[in-house]
């Protein structure tokens, strides 16, 4: 059996975007965070729980969690929906959560809080700068993604499935040219691109539509059942996460080339 998780999936959430870069959530933005609402954790229909321990090589101040856990250990607080805080001492950590599948979503039970985090999902993650925006928008309506007969999941499938389909994966993706935006440079001008390069032209193109998305950095791996893995450096990866009443996982990346 094999459990597929993304570990330190929530390492880091970028949701502001400007001189081409990304940035972890401002101290304003976190101050608005429902602090009633706990992150990280899901609810996922029937499925068995798994377990995973992760032991960190390296002293972290961020703990590297995998996705859907059960509910977050004792000794961990989060960051509010950015990050998982270790402040111990500790190395290694025991977590229960869902298995990871791409179709997985967060669910979360109907409440206040819920709908508090709602309205914070729809102040922050569609921040974008007007020029960007305008551009996208632009790419948009060329290939449909504004036909007003289209549902909002209809339209994430087409941003999706663009994306992923329209540039080459490559490692050696030249060097943006000065002055440029790096979305609408990757969407429009180069041949090619890697996970940083999709990730970001999903998040914004989402946003230009007005369908919350957040830019997320972390690991890929697939851990075996009772098997130990190594995850590196080279298991570093850059994915979009959106938001429609529940938090979804996206991947633009080519997946022949992950």
């Amino acid at each position: 059996e094999i459990s597929a998780c993304l570990v330190g999936s929530e390492m880091c959430i970028r949701d502001s975007y400007r001189d081409n870069t990304w940035s972890i959530i401002s101290d304003n933005n976190a101050a608005r965070y429902p602090q009633n609402f706990v992150p990280f954790t899901a609810t996922i229909g029937n499925n068995a729980l798994t377990d995973t321990r992760v032991h960190m090589l390296n002293e972290s101040k961020i703990a590297y969690v995998p996705y859907f856990l059960e509910s977050l250990p004792d000794n961990l607080n989060s960051v509010a929906d950015v990050c998982v805080k270790n402040d111990t001492d500790k190395n290694e950590f025991n977590y229960s959560h869902y298995p990871f599948y791409a179709e997985n979503t967060y669910r979360y039970n109907s409440s206040s809080e819920a709908e508090d985090y709602k309205a914070f999902v729809y102040d922050t993650y569609l921040e974008i700068p007007r020029t960007t925006q305008i551009e996208l928008r632009r790419i948009a309506e060329q290939e449909g993604f504004l036909d007003s007969e289209l549902t909002v999941s209809e339209k994430i499938e087409m941003v999706k499935n663009y994306i992923s389909n329209s540039k080459t994966y490559s490692l050696k993706t030249p060097k943006m040219p000065s002055g440029k935006d790096f979305a609408t440079w990757f969407l429009n001008e180069s041949d090619t691109g890697y996970c940083v390069h999709f990730a970001t032209a999903g998040t914004l193109m989402l946003r230009a539509l007005g369908i919350p998305a957040r830019y997320v950095t972390g690991y890929y791996a697939t851990a075996y059942a009772n098997q130990t893995v190594t995850v590196t450096t080279d298991n570093a990866h850059a994915w979009v996460e959106y938001y429609l009443s529940l938090i979804h996982i996206s991947e633009p990346t080519r997946q022949a080339e992950i």
